[in-house]
């Protein structure tokens, strides 16, 4: 079978216009070249993804949280912002994919689960992928191959993928430091959220971070603790910590309650130096 991707030597009536279409599709970009799916509503509400449903009053503390993000990741003159926690379950993932979802509504945005022990987006999304990110970087499938990008919107998921052993070897490799260069190279509007590993239960955040403009570290109300806290903030050091995400709140951090049944609650707090005395 000839490879789709290459000109027929002796092309039938139509070679000329497909390859032509490939042409414009790898001129457009990579998005182009990526799977075009369509979300479930109901997984997505099921999984906590409310960001892509502005009207949503569960989506409204991320569309505030994304001005914010905004205008700091362009203080920092960055485009790749990672999203990460002390320790599994403190809610980085439902963070990762809602802040996403909602700055997909202004600017074009690429998700990616760089999670590679732990991979979670996948599924929240509703993509049964069981290749993605940790793929590529094997050197198994090129880069427009672990990518979906999502009908009628302007994000783009690209799953990690099935669970790897090796995700260290992987995120030191030289095909992750072109991988996120291809996602710098994507365009001067384009945002790049990545969940990573927690920061507390492997070194692999430390070598992602090596990647990133800046760091967001969600905190779990009653179970991220002072010196867990503390220590994370040392390690995430030198690279800019945008501010922290306070999920799971006991009580409202605001004026307006959205009444979530599920039990999340935000709060935003930014880098020391930009509180006012």
């Amino acid at each position: 079978m000839p490879d789709p991707l290459m000109p027929d030597p002796l092309p039938h009536p139509m070679a000329d216009k497909d390859q032509a279409a490939l042409t414009d599709a790898q001129a457009a970009g990579p998005t182009a070249l990526c799977p075009s799916i369509d979300l479930d509503h109901d997984h997505l509400q099921a999984q906590a993804v409310f960001g892509l449903e502005l009207r949503d009053p569960r989506a409204q503390p991320f569309v505030m949280l994304r001005t914010q993000i905004l205008r700091r990741l362009a203080r920092l003159k960055g485009k790749v912002l990672a999203v990460t926690s002390t320790h599994p379950q403190n809610g980085k993932s439902f963070a990762a994919a809602n802040i996403a979802a909602s700055l997909s509504s202004i600017q074009p945005v690429w998700l990616v689960d760089l999670d590679l022990r732990r991979p979670v987006l996948g599924g929240r999304f509703g993509l049964q992928a069981e290749q993605g990110v940790a793929a590529h970087l094997a050197g198994d499938i090129p880069f427009e191959a672990a990518g979906y990008h999502v009908n009628g919107t302007n994000l783009t998921i690209m799953p990690a993928g099935a669970p790897r052993d090796d995700a260290t070897d992987l995120l030191a490799s030289a095909r992750a430091t072109s991988f996120f260069q291809t996602l710098r190279d994507l365009g001067p509007d384009t945002v790049i959220i990545v969940d990573t590993p927690p920061i507390l239960e492997s070194d692999d955040l430390l070598i992602a971070a090596r990647y990133v403009d800046a760091v967001l570290l969600v905190i779990e109300e009653g179970r991220t603790g002072k010196r867990e806290l503390t220590e994370a903030l040392r390690l995430i050091s030198p690279t800019p910590l945008l501010g922290t995400l306070l999920n799971k709140a006991v009580r409202p951090l605001s004026r307006k309650s959205y009444g979530y049944g599920y039990g999340y609650g935000y709060g935003y707090h930014p880098r020391p130096e930009e509180r006012q005395v």
